[in-house]
């Protein structure tokens, strides 16, 4: 008997070096039923033209033509013309294991979830292409639901939340909630979006068994971009996974005490990303760097944050005296 249908929408922007391996990891599925939908955004390479010849050879391929409007943009318009009972992403310069969609459809046909997430590989390659090492990031395999007795952690490593490529969603929470990438943002989109849904989900399940190969590249890394509004960037992640935690019942202590370490550690990556960036010169550094500080939310987050070493330690004394902002800054050029 055929399974449901399993929408994937794929964002191809000039990937034509890595556009044929994505692209056969899902034509290899050991699952049929699937609906491969290629968003061509605007490439100037032969993206397109790879897209449209995958598409002559296999019914199963729909390519999507149209300017480039960013990922999130590309997202959407895959999204929109999705029609399975299910929906995957795949980002086009990784690929994905032969078993993965199988596995995901028969554990949310069995559980009835509305979001299958599992582990994946983080293969890192050189300039060249060549394999330098790969790491497997794993969850453990549970099943959470909020009708269930067994709480939901309140820790965003645990569900992979920042990432929408190891996950299967029932599209019907999607697009009867009308959820969408959101288009204005450019840092943290994917963590938004699944704040979203994921809030709307009744029962989640993960998989200790990793599928995605997610790709690090060398050109792949944004490291080279700032971000002006850094900090209320990560702010509003943090927002969105604390209504998370509140949508699933975490219990409010331990909310609070997750809310104000995703606090912690946007400040310490937004501080990190101001003092290492060369767009700035060193009195613009500290002026961005004053006001992260003088936020009443990184107070807050001072006055009832619990440490766990003595780093975290030493960076939190850092953070509360003024005395030791030059040390601050000196610490992050550094590391």
């Amino acid at each position: 008997m055929q399974g449901p249908l399993v929408s994937v929408v794929v964002p191809v922007y000039n990937a034509e070096k890595y556009l044929d391996k994505c692209i056969e990891s899902l034509l290899g599925q050991s699952y049929g039923n699937l609906e491969i939908i290629l968003v061509n955004d605007g490439s100037t390479d032969k993206s397109g033209r790879i897209c449209e010849g995958y598409a002559r050879k296999d019914s199963r391929v729909r390519v999507i033509h149209k300017d480039n409007g960013g990922v999130s943009d590309a997202r959407n318009s895959g999204l929109k013309k999705a029609s399975g009972k299910y929906l995957c992403f795949l980002d086009s310069d990784d690929y994905i294991e032969t078993g993965t969609v199988e596995h995901a459809v028969q554990v949310a046909e069995t559980e009835k979830a509305d979001a299958v997430i599992w582990s994946y590989y983080a293969d890192f390659v050189d300039c060249d292409g060549k394999p330098v090492f790969s790491k497997k990031v794993t969850v453990d395999t549970a099943v959470y639901s909020k009708k269930g007795a067994r709480p939901l952690p309140a820790n965003e490593q645990l569900l992979g939340i920042g990432y929408v490529w190891n996950k299967l969603y029932r599209t019907a929470v999607i697009k009867n909630n009308n959820f969408l990438f959101q288009k204005d943002i450019s840092l943290g989109e994917d963590m938004l979006f699944n704040c979203s849904v994921l809030s709307s989900a009744e029962k989640i399940v993960l998989l200790e068994t990793p599928y995605t190969h997610y790709m690090q590249r060398p050109e792949k890394s944004l490291g080279g971009i700032f971000y002006h509004n850094i900090f209320e960037l990560r702010m509003t992640q943090c927002e969105a996974k604390k209504n998370f935690w509140e949508k699933w019942g975490v219990e409010r202590r331990i909310r609070a005490d997750s809310y104000n370490r995703s606090v912690f550690n946007s400040v310490k990556s937004s501080l990190k990303a101001i003092c290492r960036t060369e767009v700035l010169d060193r009195r613009q550094k500290k002026t961005y760097m004053d006001k992260i500080l003088r936020d009443s939310r990184t107070k807050n987050m001072l006055n009832s944050f619990r440490v766990s070493s003595l780093k975290e330690c030493f960076f939190l004394l850092m953070l509360k005296h003024g005395i030791f902002r030059n040390i601050l800054y000196r610490y992050f050029r550094r590391r």
